[in-house]
């Protein structure tokens, strides 16, 4: 299992990639991933009785 900050890394790799992206299923994708990640870390935070995280 990925620890938190390898998920927020790539978190926000996928947020920048979306942002560079051509619109379109490119950004679409990289979007959706980064949604994936945040799942992740939300249910990780969950699982260890942490504050849940703020997402913008």
């Amino acid at each position: 299992m990925p620890d938190l900050n390898q998920l927020f890394a790539r978190h926000q790799i996928a947020l920048i990639n979306a942002q560079e992206a051509d619109a379109g299923g490119d950004r679409a994708t990289y979007l959706d991933l980064a949604t994936y990640y945040a799942g992740r870390i939300d249910g990780i935070r969950k699982g260890s009785n942490l504050p849940t995280y703020q997402w913008i």
